[in-house]
């Protein structure tokens, strides 16, 4: 009997040890709104721009924050987003290179190169039937194609204009990407503090 409860509480213990360690606070979140969470496998510390500040690890983070999304059903902001990856086909975007855009309603774009692949990746604000499954391609209106270019004051380049078209099942959504210093609908003040003028 006593054999038996020495092996529970030893059980018990390396369990109990196992979820403190766990929960520990060098933990990151890989979502929420939180200003410690991931930079979402992208590097940071450089200067992928022309600007005179370095990019601070939580870069993508502060992005979500200063643009934050509308609630569809009540009017009010808030930041909760759907992450979609799309594959931008017949788009060159050199290995190394990262591009950061907004819309007016908020949403976040980010252009990399993934499994050598040039894509986007939307933190997309909540939209009726929106989910990480649906299917985006680049939308040429007027056939006018997306442009990229170097930002001369932030330290990411700019996604200087991109439409991007979502479908689902039940509908579609068209997303218009601008550079990051400028105001989005829901931003506080002028341009990212991911920029200097």
């Amino acid at each position: 009997m006593k054999m038996r409860e020495l092996v529970k509480m030893s059980l018990l213990t390396l369990v109990t040890m196992a979820f403190l360690v766990s929960c520990g606070k060098e933990n990151k979140s890989s979502g929420g709104s939180s200003s410690n969470s991931s930079n979402y496998g992208y590097p940071t510390g450089g200067n992928y721009g022309n600007g005179s500040i370095s990019l601070p690890s939580n870069w993508i983070d502060i992005l979500r924050n200063e643009n934050p999304c509308t609630d569809y059903n009540n009017g009010n902001t808030t930041n909760n987003r759907t992450r979609i990856v799309v594959t931008l086909n017949g788009l060159n975007v050199n290995a190394n290179s990262m591009y950061a855009g907004i819309t007016a309603e908020g949403d976040v774009g980010i252009v990399s190169v993934k499994n050598n692949r040039p894509v986007i990746e939307i933190f997309a604000c909540n939209r009726p039937y929106l989910g990480s499954n649906a299917r985006g391609y680049i939308v040429s209106q007027y056939g006018t194609a997306p442009t990229m270019n170097v930002s001369q004051n932030c330290a990411v380049s700019e996604i200087t204009a991109m439409d991007i078209g979502l479908e689902t099942n039940q509908t579609g959504h068209l997303l218009r990407f601008y550079p990051i210093y400028l105001d989005s609908r829901n931003k506080p003040q002028y341009g990212s503090r991911l920029c200097q003028y």
